[in-house]
């Protein structure tokens, strides 16, 4: 059924319920005597008028109107203003006073790309979404569509009324006495991914929704103090015991079960004009699932100590800047490993996997390849990575060589993803940096070099042999999402991430004073490490001395025993 019949179908049984309700609804007589009228509770109301506006993803309509899918989108029922959509007129109770209940709308909009891929004339991404309601509770919420769309083998998938967004009202929506608006922040759920074919992940934000909502109260029910009020004017002596929705017979009883009957009657017509079965009914509970509501490190110099065991030597000669040093004082020495820098590091990431997917797919086509790089069970990975980290700061930055290059659409959609780094920032932070050369949109080439492209959370664990974590979380930065040709939006989720940074040491000898502390500015006597003599260079120069000095003492005696026997 077209979508024009299926609104057609809705919007005429929409009628026919409000008029059947409304005679319903209407009160009945009472012949109990006129009482001193009691403000009721807060009831529910029903909708008078409303309208929801939603674009549902900005990236999504520039991906459907660029030059990869070259395609667009036609309404029916409802206002386009450029991608934002405006649904009025829709129908059903809610209560103001707790923010609960649900509306439901007619019209709808059909996207569509890829035309001609598979069959002439056919587009091979078409995603139909139709006959919402926005469903509150409290300052959540959800919201449904009627969805039909293909999937990335072309295969139809969607239903009635699916729960395509999550919504955040943050403190809730604004209450008036005669109103409900607001705007809500959506987050894609795990049947709308499948209703984008995939192009979305759960979890992904989509454009904020706006509502203006109208109420009429319905036919409200009787408090029992007005019963009771009521009882005893009449003289009957009785009173009421529990709420006036709980006895049966009473015209207020009667007037809220038919008040029920309109609100259950108007969902019921939305879902139906949609062409859907009629228990997929949005507003009853039965038919769909409520909505849903620093790292240790080592330390600078906490390497194990080694070499020479602490012995007494003398003090050094003080040099400009150093802490004085006592001439006769007694010091020992001790060799010093810390760890700083790094060598043979790898790195582990899938990029995405939703964008993997679709990159392989019937409507890209494409695939990737490698250049220094391999890929296993869904990551992409980098090794032979050097750097330095700083212990103490728990700081440090990792880079790899090596890219992987994605291509689609006959080479349409290109994006490299080339020397990629990990700044490591703090004990559960860190950054990975990157070069990305990709084409817009709009057919431009953008190259990109060491660009902040993502942001990196987790546990990162420092040993004194290395630097590592595992399953690290990642999200899209700005930079990142301008480099991925606007697929996704700042702040999406990528694949998890883990690195390891294999640790190098780098050993010196220092002086400790009486405290066991290292003497600032001192060195250790004899190793000349400013002349860059060694301790063998200077056996072997002592030893030489030595030896001219017993030279010349025996060439001297033979002199004088010479000048003895003369």
């Amino acid at each position: 059924m077209t979508l024009a019949a299926r609104s057609f179908r809705t919007g005429i049984g929409s009628l026919m319920t409000v008029a059947v309700s409304g005679l319903l609804a209407a009160p009945a007589v009472s012949a109990a005597p006129v009482s001193t009228p009691v403000t009721p509770p807060f009831a529910s109301q029903q909708v008078a008028d409303s309208s929801l506006t939603w674009g549902l993803r900005d990236s999504f309509r520039s991906y459907i109107r660029g030059p990869i899918a070259q395609g667009g989108w036609i309404v029916e029922g409802i206002a386009d203003d450029d991608g934002i959509l405006t649904w009025s007129g829709g129908a059903g109770t809610v209560d103001p006073e707790d923010a609960t209940g649900s509306v439901s709308f007619i019209g709808g909009v059909r996207y569509t790309g890829h035309v001609g891929y598979h069959q002439e004339g056919e587009p091979a991404l078409s995603a139909e979404f139709t006959n919402p309601t926005i469903e509150f509770a409290g300052d959540t919420g959800t919201l449904y569509f009627d969805v039909e769309s293909l999937d990335l083998d072309e295969n139809i998938v969607g239903g009635s009324q699916i729960p395509l967004a999550e919504l955040d009202f943050g403190a809730g929506p604004e209450v008036g006495e005669d109103s409900l608006s607001g705007t809500a922040e959506a987050t894609l759920t795990a049947e709308g991914a499948e209703a984008f074919a995939g192009l979305y992940e759960a979890g992904a934000p989509l454009d904020a929704v706006s509502f203006d909502i109208a109420l009429t109260p319905i036919a409200e029910e009787e408090s029992p103090a007005a019963e009771e009020q009521q009882a005893e004017e009449s003289g009957s002596g009785s009173t009421s015991s529990g709420t006036s929705s709980g006895r049966s017979g009473s015209s207020s009883s009667n007037s809220s079960s038919a008040g029920s009957t309109s609100s259950s009657s108007s969902s019921s017509s939305s879902s139906n004009g949609s062409g859907s079965n009629a228990s997929s009914n949005p507003s009853s509970s039965s038919t769909r699932p409520a909505p849903a509501p620093g790292s240790s490190g080592s330390g600078g110099t906490s390497g194990s100590s080694s070499g020479t065991a602490p012995s007494a030597v003398s003090a050094p000669a003080q040099s400009p800047g150093s802490e004085t040093v006592q001439e006769d004082e007694a010091y020992t020495t001790e060799t010093v490993c810390t760890a700083s820098g790094v060598s043979g590091a790898t790195m582990s990431w899938g990029v995405r996997e939703s964008f993997r997917s679709y990159i392989q797919g019937g409507i890209a086509q494409g695939d990737w390849s490698l250049s220094g790089t391999s890929y296993s069970g869904g990551q992409y990975v980098w090794s032979g990575g050097a750097g330095n980290f700083d212990p103490d700061a728990g700081t440090g930055t990792v880079g790899f060589a090596g890219d992987v290059r994605f291509t689609g659409h006959d080479g349409v959609l290109d994006l490299s993803i080339s020397n990629p780094a990990i700044e490591v920032t703090g004990p559960n932070s860190a950054v990975l940096t990157a070069d990305v050369l990709s084409t817009s949109m709009d057919g431009d080439r953008i190259d990109l070099t060491g660009v902040t492209f993502a942001s990196i959370s987790g546990s990162i664990t420092v040993t004194g042999e290395q630097i590592s974590a595992s399953g690290a979380s990642v999200t899209l930065t700005g930079a990142g999402a301008d480099a991925f040709v606007g697929f996704y939006e700042p702040g999406e989720t990528l694949d998890p991430i883990s690195f390891t940074f294999p640790l190098t040491e780098e050993c010196h000898e220092v002086i400790l004073g009486a405290d066991g502390q290292p003497v600032a500015g001192s060195s250790v006597p004899g190793a000349l490490a400013q002349t860059g003599a060694s301790a063998g260079d200077i056996a072997l120069g002592s030893a030489a001395l030595a030896s001219l000095g017993l030279m010349l003492l025996i060439m001297r005696r033979s002199r004088q025993s010479l000048s003895l026997e003369a």
